[in-house]
């Protein structure tokens, strides 16, 4: 009776666990329907400025020292490196986490070892903290993450720290980590040269994403009123415009993937309840069987006693 008793306060506490997790997949989904309908609204127009920015940036270094940006020049002394970390603000989401600080690691210790500089941690997001608590990195600059990311607004402050800290000299590279969304089973995480911009970085997207004019040439530039006006105001936007793009997948990424762990969970628990329900039916028809052998032993003394 002892083993039926604790069976059955076991199905009770997995079918209370799988009522939380499917919960949790529900509300999961959600945000994640929104997320992922923001970041796929925002690749064409993210595609474009890239783009732009590749081709600006092209522009510039094949014309010399006529025309200039600080966000477009190249350095070539790297004396301080920075990296922009975006994670979430929360756990429960299968290995996402894992994996974009594993490549954030893996990509600090290769610029490391070619260049021999510190790096420093930007991060978005609480979970990004990892990089200091379990890898000793340093975090000079904290931003909070929304759930919603809701427009360019909300990643206004990341962009102009940087901007500033690259325009002053602070940094000489500053890299961007974060998770690109697929589907909601596939994220891939990704470090890529910020600032400056990296002409070879290549394009965002190379299949049905990208619209057909992003093909086109962009050799030909002109400026309007005039360079130096067109560059200080369109070379900012183009960087906010990349960190904004990250940031929705980035989202996306976070949401499908604890929408996915928490579907995981629940199966599991599914199953362990029907494992458990097994069990109990075996346990109780064997104390069931032993009562009435007892009974029958009972009787029979009796009859013969």
């Amino acid at each position: 009776m002892s083993d039926t008793k604790h069976i059955k306060s076991r199905i009770r506490a997995v079918d209370s666990t799988r009522k939380i997790t499917k919960a949790m997949e529900m509300i999961a989904a959600a945000k994640m329907q929104k997320s992922v309908h923001a970041a796929l609204a925002a690749r064409p127009y993210a595609i474009v400025a890239h783009e732009t920015l590749l081709s600006l940036a092209s522009h510039i270094r094949d014309t010399g020292n006529d025309l200039s940006h600080p966000l477009l020049d190249e350095r070539p002394n790297v004396a301080r490196t920075a990296v922009i970390v975006m994670a979430g603000n929360r756990g429960l989401c299968g290995g996402f986490h894992t994996a974009i600080l594993r490549k954030t690691r893996e990509a600090i210790r290769m610029h490391e070892e070619a260049h021999g500089v510190p790096v420093d941690i930007i991060t978005i997001g609480k979970k990004a903290d990892l990089m200091h608590t379990r890898y000793g990195y340093d975090i000079v600059a904290t931003f909070p993450k929304q759930d919603a990311v809701l427009s360019v607004n909300d990643i206004t402050p990341v962009s102009m720290f940087v901007i500033d800290a690259y325009t002053k000299g602070v940094y000489d590279r500053i890299f961007l980590s974060y998770t690109d969304y697929i589907h909601p089973t596939l994220h891939i995480p990704h470090v890529r040269q910020l600032l400056p911009v990296d002409i070879s970085d290549g394009r965002l997207y190379r299949d049905a994403d990208a619209p057909a004019y992003v093909e086109e040439s962009l050799n030909t530039v002109f400026f309007e009123p005039d360079p130096d006006t067109v560059l200080r105001t369109v070379a900012p936007r183009l960087i906010e415009t990349s960190l904004y793009r990250a940031l929705l997948e980035s989202n996306a990424s976070e949401h499908a993937a604890r929408m996915t762990a928490m579907r995981q969970a629940s199966d599991a628990a599914t199953e362990m309840k029907d494992t458990l329900v097994l069990y109990y039916n075996k346990a109780r028809q064997e104390s069931i069987t032993a009562e009435i052998a007892e009974i029958a032993a009972a009787a029979n003394a009796l009859m013969h006693g």
